[in-house]
């Protein structure tokens, strides 16, 4: 059986912060925690810091605005979204 990547289960880069399968999301985030509307990092800044493409950081935060986690607001940046008890 193979795993999100086409590699075969158990030959994922294991403790990647972007890595996760498709069936079992990991959400790491190994910095400081971000506080509801704080800002994400950027793009450029995400790819240095993470040494994938800018492709990869843009599915990653579109699956965080897809689960209702972030929000992008067009030239301005991504944001944390406010959780349900915070609204």
């Amino acid at each position: 059986m193979e795993g999100s990547e086409g590699e075969p289960d158990g030959h994922r880069r294991q403790g990647h912060p972007l890595a996760h399968d498709r069936h079992r999301p990991t959400r790491r985030h190994p910095g400081r925690p971000l506080s509801p509307g704080a800002a994400l990092p950027s793009e450029p800044e995400l790819v240095r810091r993470y040494g994938v493409s800018r492709p990869t950081v843009r599915k990653a935060i579109d699956t965080l605005v897809t689960d209702g986690l972030a929000y992008v607001m067009r030239g301005r940046g991504s944001f944390v979204r406010p959780s349900r008890n915070d609204r």
